[in-house]
């Protein structure tokens, strides 16, 4: 028998036997009772054990540990209230809108999610999705860590944290996990894609988080989203005519305290430290000048002054963007994967399931669900009926029987669909919640009675909250989509801040990056453009959508595709690495003495010497030549309105 065939048998056996083992089993009843676990050494058969552990927890399946009260004496059980997931009498209008989700929500980095079918998901193989979400490999784990309330340690910015997970949150076009750091007492946000070492779980309730500290670390999308009786300082902002619109959109009229002929104003904004705001502030460039606190106009001067006098760079042993590794680390390339064993016992698991709702089935109808020859089905089935509970007599194996033609099962403990996987589960939260918000389900409708039964159902699905904010003009955009219109429109340029009036034909508005855009026919320019939907001042319906060009080519328009396009190349000290992870880049080479160097598409020297302005003076431009004074040219300018003091 083939290695992997044992693995699948033990791991089979594993189950089923802790599943009736209502008092547990001892690590001695285990190695003893149940066949290929290593009998060389307890060390040996500890070591099997503990791995086997680990790959049915990221199938879903727990396995809990019971303290007896004696030294080092525990007993192991697998919880049938966590390893059965409970019923959730969805509707087919429930499960045709959670397809429908599952389909127009474009998840990246999830490779390998077949499970839903155990709740009749998957029935639409096509759509064209309009919202595309990036899932880090490691987002399944944290998931699961809220489930369990376990606490969980990684490594984050050099420094080793032990936490207590609280949610994990879709904001501003990336995951954050909001979790208590019980070493600072505080509750905290981490990007999840800059998150260093695999997480690790504690037991199940180890995570405990105090009243009173969840929320504390609210992500912000802009400053205001702090009340103002959290708030532990105000920040006064002089802002220009174009940052006042902007920020009036944003922030809301009440935070103006001053309006000035000339269209500036004064903002008065709650904050809660000026750490947190600085780099929203710093993103608003020239436009606007921090007046008070003194401690953080003092703050952004010197920060602007170490930009604009950045030395050089250290060389580096990367000189062209083309010798450059793929832009991808190896565990962004990853993506939520699964190795053949883990793959094959999923596969075996819901096949098993499937059969014992079934009862008796063609084979040549199972091979066609789970895209197996009826040879593989009949050999995984036989290996299958080979499982079961010690003593391993005919009424403890489990009941199958399978030719070329038929199998038939009886199979009472698996009848009840087991618990999702933390891979599925969190993909069908996200993508159902990320479809309800895009499409403004509020709470009727299918999709939304739909979502509150997975939150009923599943431990850690209210925890999974997604924001994305709805543009003020989004809904004239979009039914110019659907219905063919032509509008005229005011739209302030992103690249240059530039106000103009044009007339566009809108194709399609979909999620990227977590903000909306539209892609439209520009008349102006006889070309395809894509516009950030939040960026239109005006929206006015002018007729139906004119002649002249195929509506089909729109699809071949990238966010990032461009032939002006400059490639640039950065190299990103420890306080800048998060820009590999935050822009789409080309490629990345890391140096012996851990600096990154990364190439990336500039279509803007705008956006450029902004994000450069953000990341500091430890990110410094190599090529080209006319983009490696961008980042000091822009800080400069900044400085120049603050000249009064600098």
């Amino acid at each position: 028998m083939a290695a992997t065939d044992n693995t699948i048998e033990r791991l089979m056996d594993l189950t089923v036997t802790l599943l009736n083992a209502s008092q547990g089993l001892t690590m001695a009843q285990i190695v003893s009772e149940l066949p290929n676990y290593p009998n060389s050494s307890e060390t040996a058969s500890r070591q099997q054990f503990e791995r086997d552990k680990v790959l049915l927890r990221k199938r879903g399946v727990e396995v809990e540990v019971i303290e007896t009260g004696a030294a080092n004496d525990y007993r192991y059980r697998i919880d049938p209230a966590t390893y059965y997931l409970p019923d959730l009498n969805l509707s087919s209008q429930e499960v045709a809108a959670l397809d429908l989700a599952l389909a127009a929500v474009g998840i990246n980095g999830v490779t390998e999610v077949d499970g839903l079918a155990k709740i009749g998901l998957g029935n639409v193989s096509s759509a064209s999705p309009i919202v595309d979400v990036d899932i880090s490999p490691y987002s399944p784990v944290l998931y699961q860590a809220i489930s369990m309330q376990a606490e969980v340690r990684f490594d984050y910015s050099g420094v080793k944290r032990r936490l207590s997970p609280v949610s994990l949150r879709f904001a501003l076009g990336h995951w954050y996990l909001e979790a208590y750091d019980t070493a600072d007492s505080i509750s905290k946000n981490f990007r999840v894609d800059r998150i260093e070492t695999e997480p690790k779980l504690g037991t199940r309730g180890s995570g405990i988080v105090p009243d009173g500290a969840r929320d504390s670390g609210r992500i912000l999308s802009v400053p205001s989203a702090v009340e103002v009786g959290e708030a532990t300082e105000m920040l006064v902002l002089e802002a220009d005519a174009r940052a006042t619109w902007r920020l009036e959109r944003s922030l809301g009229a009440n935070f103006v305290t001053t309006r000035n002929a000339d269209g500036s104003s004064i903002f008065t904004i709650p904050i809660r430290s000026w750490k947190q705001a600085r780099s929203w502030v710093i993103g608003l460039l020239d436009s606007v000048v921090v007046q008070s606190p003194e401690a953080a106009r003092s703050s952004m001067v010197a920060w602007l002054t170490s930009v604009a006098t950045q030395p050089a760079a250290a060389p580096v042993s990367i000189s062209n963007p083309a010798n450059l590794g793929p832009a991808t680390s190896p565990i962004d390339a990853a993506g939520i994967s699964m190795t053949p064993t883990e793959r094959r016992l999923q596969r075996l698991f819901a096949m098993l399931e499937w059969l014992a709702e079934m009862g008796t089935v063609e084979t040549i109808e199972v091979a066609k669900r789970f895209n197996m020859t009826v040879d593989e089905v009949v050999a995984e089935l036989e290996l299958a009926a080979c499982c079961g509970r010690p003593p391993y007599s005919p009424g403890e194996l489990m009941d199958i029987i399978v030719d070329a033609d038929t199998v038939t099962a009886r199979l009472p403990d698996l009848e009840r669909a087991r618990q999702l996987s933390a891979s599925d589960a969190i993909v069908l939260v996200a993508a159902s919640k990320m479809l309800l918000e895009v499409s403004g389900g509020g709470s009727g409708g299918p999709l939304a009675s739909a979502v509150a039964k997975l939150e009923a159902a599943l431990a850690a699905a209210k925890s999974v909250v997604i924001e994305i904010p709805h543009p003020e003009h989004l809904d004239e955009l979009a039914r110019a989509c659907s219905e063919a219109r032509e509008l005229e429109v005011v739209y302030v340029a992103d690249s240059t801040g530039i106000e103009s009036t044009r007339v566009i034909d809108p194709i399609k508005c979909e999620v990227r990056e977590g903000q909306w855009y539209v892609w439209a026919w520009c008349c102006e320019r006889s070309d395809f453009r894509i516009f950030h939907a939040d960026r239109f001042r005006s929206a006015t319906d002018v007729g139906p959508r004119r002649d002249g060009f195929d509506v089909s080519d729109a699809d071949g328009i990238d966010l990032i595709s461009s032939d002006d396009a400059e490639t640039a190349l950065v190299v990103l000290g420890p306080d800048a690495r998060w820009v590999a992870d935050s822009v789409p880049i080309t490629g990345r080479h890391v140096e012996d003495d851990g600096r990154i160097v990364v190439s990336l598409s500039v279509l803007s020297t705008l956006w450029f010497g902004r994000l450069l302005l953000q990341a500091g003076p430890d990110a410094t431009v190599l090529s080209p030549v006319d983009l490696v004074d961008c980042g000091r040219e822009t800080a400069r300018r900044v400085l120049r309105r603050y000249e009064p003091t600098v």
